[in-house]
C-alpha cells in the first residue's frame, strides 16, 4: 500500500506539471509535505514500535521510497530527491531556503541527525538515507552557488546558518570539503570556495588544500591558486596549526583516502618551519610522487608566517644533489612559478628565487629548446655574456625563449653587443624570422612580450623603455630586408 501512495504523488507532481497547472512553490511545497507525512504515518501506523528513530521504520521508509523490498547498498534512494516540478520552480535566493525549510521538516531527516540507528541489521538502510541527503545538499549548494552575490550580504540563512558565526556542523563540513574537492575551476567557483571554506573549520580548510597541491590527477587547475589557498587559511583566523597533532591526524585521514601517503603529510609539516634547506629534504622533494621542491615552497609559504628568505637558506652545493630521474631539477622550480607568475610579486618567493638562482645555470639545450623567454627572465643573476652569445649563434642554438629575452634587453648597456657588435646583423635576422612567424607587428609583439614580462616582475617595462625597444627593432628589421 505505501508503495502505492508514494506513487500516486509522484504521478500526481507528473500531472501537475503535464497539465501547466499554475501552482505556487509554497503550494507545491505543501504537497511534498503531505507526501512525507502520509507515507510515515502509514508505516507508523502498521509497525508494532513506537521509537520514532526505530530501524525497522527506516528499512520500510528506505523500502517504499526505492519501490524495492530488497535494498544494497550500492543502490541510490531518492527520499531527499526534489520532485521535477519543484526544482523548475527555483528562481530565487529565497525560493532554495523555503525548500530547505521544508526538506529539514521531513520524517527521515530525523534519522540523518540522529546514528542511534546502529544495529547491524540497519546499517545499510541509515548509509542510504545519508546518501540521499548528501546528494540533495550536493544539489542545493548547486543552486546557492547561482546567487552568491546575494548569499554574501544575507545576514542568516536556514542553510548556512550565521553568517561570520557558526561554523556548519561534522555532517555539513564532510558534505562541503566533499563538494569543494570536487568542484571545477572556475573564477566564479573561486569566489563561491572563499564563502564556502568561510563555514568551515580550520582541519577543513588545510585538508583541501593538502589535496589541491599534492593532488596529481588528471584536473589540476586548483593547484596554481596559491595566493587563494593563503587567503583561506588565514581568514577567520583561529588559535590553531597544522602542526597541532589533532589537526595532522585529521589531514592525513582525509588526504590517504585520494592515495596520498601519510607520512609524507607528516614529514612536510615537520619540515616546512626549516630555516636552512639541505640535500635529505631537496632528494625527499625529488622522489616522492606528489611531491616537489616548488610544492613544499607553497605549502611552508602558504602555512607559515615566515615571510623571508634568509641569505643562508641555500647555503650549500646543490651539485651534490644528483637525482638521475630529475637531471634538471634546478629549472623546475622556475618553470613551476612561471605557471603562476603572479607569485613572484610575493615578497617570499622573489626571496627565494633571488638566492636560488644563484646557485643554478643554464645548460645549452635549455638556450636551444626553451621557448618561454620568462625562464631567464626571472633569473636576476642571469646574463648572457657576448662570447656565449655568438656561441650560440655560431652553433645555431639560439631558441625562441633566449631571443624572446634578449628582445626585452636591447636598451640595458651591458647588452649593447647586440646592437653595436659584430653580431647584430645576424641577431636582427633571427628576430626578423621570429616576428615574420609570430604573423604579428613590431608594435605588437613587443607589447605582448612587456605585458608577459610584467606579469612575473616587481621591475616593470614602462611606457618609455617599451618603444625604445620598438624602434631598435624596427630599425633591425630594416637593416636585414
Amino acid at each position: 500500500m505505501n508503495i502505492y501512495l508514494d506513487r500516486l504523488f509522484n504521478s500526481l507532481y507528473v500531472k501537475i506539471e503535464e497539465c501547466n497547472i499554475q501552482l505556487s512553490l509554497r503550494e507545491l511545497l505543501a504537497i511534498y509535505r503531505w507526501h512525507d507525512n502520509a507515507i510515515y504515518s502509514s508505516l507508523r501506523s502498521s509497525n508494532k514500535h513506537d521509537d520514532l528513530l526505530n530501524g525497522d521504520v527506516l528499512d520500510e521508509l528506505i523500502s517504499v521510497y526505492s519501490r524495492k523490498k530488497n535494498l544494497s547498498y550500492n543502490e541510490d534512494c531518492p527520499y531527499f530527491k526534489l520532485p521535477s516540478i519543484i526544482e523548475k520552480r527555483i528562481s530565487s535566493y529565497k525560493d532554495i531556503e523555503e525548500i530547505h525549510s521544508q526538506i529539514i521538516q521531513k520524517q527521515g531527516f530525523k534519522f540523518v541527525l540522529d546514528n542511534k540507528v546502529n544495529a547491524s541489521e540497519h546499517t545499510d538502510s541509515y548509509d542510504m538515507m545519508v546518501n540521499s541527503y548528501y546528494q540533495y545538499f550536493y544539489k542545493m549548494l548547486d543552486y546557492y552557488g547561482d546567487y552568491l552575490s546575494i548569499l554574501k550580504y544575507n545576514h542568516y540563512s536556514g542553510f548556512f546558518g550565521t553568517f561570520g558565526k557558526s561554523i556548519m556542523n561534522e555532517q555539513e563540513s564532510e558534505i562541503i570539503y566533499g563538494y569543494l574537492i570536487n568542484m571545477e575551476f572556475t573564477e566564479q567557483n573561486k569566489d563561491y570556495a572563499i564563502f564556502l571554506t568561510s563555514k568551515l573549520d580550520f582541519k577543513y580548510r588545510a585538508s583541501f588544500i593538502f589535496y589541491n597541491i599534492l593532488y596529481t590527477g588528471p584536473s589540476r587547475k586548483w593547484e596554481k591558486e596559491i595566493l587563494f589557498f593563503k587567503y583561506i587559511i588565514n581568514r577567520n583566523m583561529m588559535d590553531e596549526s597544522v602542526r597541532d597533532e589533532h589537526i595532522l591526524e585529521f589531514v592525513c585521514n582525509k588526504i590517504k583516502k585520494h592515495r596520498i601517503d601519510s607520512d609524507l603529510i607528516k614529514w612536510i609539516i615537520k619540515n616546512i618551519t626549516i630555516s636552512q634547506l639541505n640535500e635529505e629534504i631537496l632528494k625527499r622533494c625529488l622522489s616522492e610522487q606528489h611531491m616537489s621542491y616548488a610544492k613544499f615552497l607553497k605549502l611552508k609559504y602558504i602555512f607559515t608566517e615566515h615571510h623571508f628568505c634568509s641569505l643562508y637558506f641555500y647555503d650549500f652545493d646543490f651539485d651534490i644533489v644528483n637525482f638521475k630521474p630529475h637531471s634538471n631539477w634546478e629549472l623546475d622550480l622556475l618553470k613551476d612559478i612561471m605557471q603562476t607568475p603572479e607569485l613572484l610579486k610575493e615578497q617570499f618567493f622573489s626571496q627565494h628565487l633571488f638566492y636560488y638562482c644563484q646557485k643554478i645555470s643554464y645548460e645549452t639545450e635549455h638556450f636551444h629548446y626553451e621557448r618561454n623567454f620568462r625562464l631567464f627572465l626571472i633569473n636576476s643573476s642571469f646574463q648572457l655574456s657576448e662570447k656565449q652569445f655568438i656561441d650560440l649563434l655560431d652553433n645555431r642554438y639560439l631558441g625562441r625563449g633566449i631571443i624572446d629575452f634578449l628582445i626585452l634587453q636591447l636598451v640595458k648597456s651591458k647588452y649593447k653587443y647586440l646592437t653595436e657588435g659584430v653580431a647584430y646583423k645576424s641577431f636582427s635576422t633571427e628576430v626578423r624570422k621570429i616576428i615574420r612567424e609570430a604573423n604579428m607587428s613590431v608594435n605588437s609583439y613587443i607589447n605582448e612580450l612587456v605585458s608577459q614580462a610584467n606579469k612575473c616582475r616587481d621591475g616593470i617595462i614602462y611606457e618609455e623603455e617599451k618603444n625604445e625597444i620598438v624602434q631598435i627593432v624596427e630599425k633591425m628589421i630594416k637593416i636585414t630586408k
